[in-house]
C-alpha cells in the first residue's frame, strides 16, 4: 500500500495505461502503473451505427487502430437533454491511434453523419475525474488493486498548506556575445537551488549546488556532472525562467552533439520537447509560444511561459489544477480561458454528458431588430471632464460570473423549452450567489407537471425575462455556466477572507481565481466554446446595463451625483454637504442595500481625496476609460500613457 500527495499522472511507455506519482510523507516518489483504457463515443441514427460497428469489427482495422471493444450504451449527449441516448462505445488498446480512428470514422459518414465525443479532452483528466482524483491531493494505491487510486481526503480553502514537494530552481547563466541571447552562447555556470514558494510546505530536502564551466576540463564533463547533481538532488518540482525557450533545447543539442544520455525526468525516457512551437495573434498583438518540455514523475514550469504562476505563483497554480483536475505542468502553459473550458468539460463529465469534439451550434436566427438590441456590451458613461473632489467608487465584485450564476445563465437554460417567463423580473427569480444555496434553492421549486414538456411551454414565476431582450431563462433547471462560475466565485471569497497580506499564498490563490473569472465571460460567446452561445453572452451584457441603470437611479435618490459609470462601477459625489466620515458610512449602507436588492454583491472601492476625468483628444468631450485619481495614500491610473509599458 502506498499512500501520500498525488503529484502527476501521464500516459504508460506503451500508452495502455496511466503512471500515477505519489510523494509519501518521507518524500520519495513512487510511479504507480494504472492500466485504463478511455472510450471513444460515437452518435448516429441506428442504422448508422450498425454500419460503423460492421466496419469497425475488420480484423486490419482492429490491428491498425488498437481496437479493443464495441459496445453500446446510452449516455447523455448536451446540456438540454434530460433523457439518454444511444450511442458506440469503442475501447482502444493503446490510445495514441485515439484521434486518427475518430478523424477515419468522421471521414466514414461524409463529415456529417456521425457525431464524436471523448475525443480530445486531455487523457489526465478524463482519468483523475474517473478515479474522483485531482492534483496534490492525499491518495492511496495497492499493487493488489492496480486499476484503483483512492482518494483519501478532499482538500478545503482553510488548508493553509500544500504539500511538502521539494521544489528547485534551475538556472543556466550564459556569457552573450552580443545584445541578445543566442544559442551559441557560451555557458558559465548552472544552478541548482532549492526554493521556499509561497504556500508550499518546507520539503525536507535541500540543496544548493553550482557547477561553474571553468572547474571542468570539457563542456562534456560538465554536461554529466549536471546530470549526475540533478539525480542525487532528485527534485520533485523544477523551476525555471527560460526552460522551454533556450534552456532545455540547449541542453538537448549539446548533449547529442557531445553523446550524451540527458534524462531529467524519473523514466527513462530522454529530455525531448513535449509541444510545438506556434505563433497566435491576439488583440492586436502577434506572440510566439515556445513549445513546453514536460518532464514525466516531475513538474517543470517555466515562470516566462505561464500566465497563471506569473500571476498566482505555485500556490495559484496548484488551485487551478485541481479545478480543472489537469496536470499543473500542463495547464501552467493554458491561457485562463483554457483552463475555464477544462473547468466546464469537468463538470460535464461530472454530470455524466459526453463532451463533443467539435461544436456544431449555430446562433439562433434573429431578425435586423433583435440584433440591434442584442449585439451590445455593458453600459458606458461618458464622463464629465474635469477635477472632482472626495470622490468615492464603488464596484460590482465579479458581476458578469454573478449575472450568470444569479440569473441562471447558460446555454441550456435560455429560451427553455419548459417555462414562459413573466412580462418583468421578479426577485423570486434570483438564484442565489451561495453554490450549496443555489442547489438548495433549486431542491425547493416546485417542479412543474411534466405535461406538455417539450409541446409548448408552462407559466413559472421563476424564470427571468432578459431585459430588453426577446429571451427568458429557466426558472427549474440549474444552469451549467452556473455550476461552473459560483463555486469558483466562493472559493475567492473565501480565500480573499484569509489572506494576511498581499502576495501571501491565498493572495496568491485568489488572484489566480480571479483571472478564471475575468474571462469566462468572454469564452460565452467564443465561437470554438464547446458549451458557448452567443445568446448567453448578449443575454449577461443585457443583465449588466440593466443592473448598473439599477445602481445609477437608486444612487441619485439617495443623494448621490453620479460623475461617470463603467459597466461594473461607478463614481459618486455626495450633493447633501455630508463629513468624509458621514459620505463613506452612507456609501457603504447604500451598497449594502444594492447588494441585497440585486443578489450580487457591491463593494465600496475607495474614497478618493480627487479624481481627474481626462477629456478626449478627438472632440474634447468625456473619455470612457481614462483617469487618474489620489486616496491620500497612492494615486491610481487607467488610461493614459504613465499606464503604458512602453511608458519609461
Amino acid at each position: 500500500m502506498i499512500e501520500g500527495w498525488l503529484l502527476d499522472v501521464h500516459e504508460n511507455e506503451t500508452r495502455n495505461g496511466m503512471v500515477a506519482w505519489i510523494v509519501d510523507d518521507q518524500g520519495e516518489a513512487h510511479g504507480c502503473i494504472l492500466p485504463w483504457q478511455p472510450l471513444l463515443h460515437v452518435h448516429a441514427s441506428h442504422r448508422w451505427l450498425d454500419r460503423l460497428e460492421h466496419w469497425l469489427n475488420q480484423p486490419e482495422l482492429h490491428q491498425r487502430f488498437g481496437i479493443g471493444t464495441i459496445f453500446s450504451m446510452r449516455a447523455r449527449l448536451d446540456l438540454e437533454a434530460e433523457g439518454q441516448s444511444e450511442v458506440l462505445a469503442i475501447t482502444l488498446r493503446s490510445y495514441q491511434h485515439l484521434r486518427a480512428l475518430a478523424e477515419h470514422i468522421e471521414a466514414r459518414g461524409d463529415f456529417h453523419r456521425y457525431k464524436l465525443y471523448s475525443v480530445d479532452a486531455h487523457l489526465a483528466q478524463r482519468f483523475l475525474n474517473e478515479h474522483a482524483c485531482m492534483p496534490f491531493q492525499r491518495v492511496r494505491w495497492s499493487p493488489s488493486h492496480p486499476s484503483h487510486l483512492e482518494p483519501v481526503r478532499e482538500p478545503s480553502a482553510g488548508d493553509d498548506m500544500y504539500p511538502p514537494f521539494h521544489v528547485v530552481r534551475l538556472t543556466l547563466e550564459f556569457e552573450q556575445h552580443g545584445g541578445f541571447p543566442e544559442q551559441g552562447d557560451t555557458i558559465e555556470r548552472i544552478w541548482l537551488e532549492t526554493v521556499q514558494e509561497p504556500g508550499i510546505s518546507p520539503s525536507q530536502k535541500t540543496t544548493l549546488c553550482t557547477l561553474e564551466r571553468r572547474e571542468f576540463d570539457s563542456l562534456s564533463a560538465l554536461l554529466s556532472a549536471f546530470q549526475a547533481a540533478f539525480d542525487r538532488i532528485d527534485p520533485d518540482i523544477v523551476l525555471t525562467a527560460g526552460g522551454d525557450q533556450r534552456w532545455f533545447p540547449w541542453l538537448v543539442e549539446q548533449t547529442k552533439a557531445h553523446h550524451l544520455p540527458l534524462v531529467l525526468g524519473r523514466t527513462s525516457e530522454p529530455l525531448r520537447q513535449s509541444t510545438g512551437q506556434r505563433t497566435i495573434h491576439s488583440y492586436g498583438q502577434t506572440r510566439h509560444r515556445h513549445g513546453a518540455f514536460f518532464l514525466k514523475g516531475r513538474l517543470h514550469l517555466d515562470v516566462k511561459n505561464s500566465f497563471i504562476v506569473n500571476e498566482g505563483g505555485l500556490a495559484g497554480l496548484f488551485e487551478l489544477a485541481q479545478h480543472s483536475r489537469q496536470s499543473a505542468q500542463v495547464i501552467s502553459r493554458l491561457s485562463p480561458g483554457s483552463v475555464i473550458s477544462a473547468i466546464q468539460m469537468r463538470v460535464a463529465m461530472d454530470d455524466g454528458v459526453l463532451v463533443p469534439w467539435k461544436k456544431n451550434r449555430p446562433e439562433d436566427t434573429k431578425s435586423a431588430l433583435d440584433l440591434l438590441h442584442a449585439d451590445r456590451g455593458g453600459l458606458y458613461l461618458d464622463s464629465r471632464p474635469g477635477v472632482h473632489a472626495s470622490v468615492i467608487e464603488l464596484d460590482f465584485a465579479s458581476l458578469f460570473p454573478s449575472i450568470i450564476a444569479t440569473r441562471n445563465i447558460s446555454p441550456e437554460t435560455l429560451n427553455c423549452s419548459c417555462c414562459q417567463a413573466p412580462s418583468s423580473a421578479s426577485e423570486h427569480g434570483v438564484v442565489p450567489l451561495h453554490p450549496r444555496e443555489a442547489a438548495q434553492e433549486f431542491r425547493e421549486r416546485t417542479v412543474m407537471s411534466r405535461f406538455g414538456h417539450g409541446l409548448f411551454p408552462l407559466a413559472n414565476e421563476k424564470a427571468l425575462p432578459v431585459p430588453g431582450l426577446n429571451m427568458h431563462t429557466c426558472g427549474r433547471t440549474h444552469g451549467f455556466l452556473g455550476r461552473v462560475v459560483a463555486p469558483i466565485i466562493e472559493r475567492r471569497r473565501v480565500l480573499k477572507g484569509l489572506r494576511q497580506h498581499k502576495g501571501d499564498a491565498y493572495d496568491l490563490r485568489q488572484n489566480a481565481l480571479k483571472w478564471l473569472l475575468v474571462t469566462c465571460f468572454g469564452y460565452t460567446g467564443y465561437r470554438n466554446a464547446r458549451f458557448g452561445r452567443i445568446e448567453a453572452h448578449e443575454a449577461i451584457c443585457a443583465w449588466s446595463r440593466d443592473l448598473l441603470l439599477t445602481t445609477i437611479e437608486a444612487a441619485q435618490e439617495d443623494g448621490w451625483d453620479v460623475l461617470h459609470a463603467i459597466v461594473d462601477c461607478v463614481w459618486l459625489s455626495d450633493t447633501r454637504g455630508r463629513s468624509p466620515e458621514q459620505q463613506r458610512t452612507a456609501a457603504e449602507a447604500f451598497a449594502e442595500r444594492i447588494s441585497e436588492h440585486v443578489g450580487i454583491p457591491l463593494e465600496f472601492e475607495a474614497h478618493y481625496d480627487f479624481i481627474a476625468f481626462l477629456p478626449s483628444r478627438m472632440h474634447g468631450s468625456g473619455s470612457l476609460t481614462k483617469y487618474w485619481a489620489y486616496t491620500g495614500e497612492d494615486f491610481k491610473v487607467r488610461g493614459i500613457e504613465l499606464r503604458q509599458h512602453s511608458t519609461p
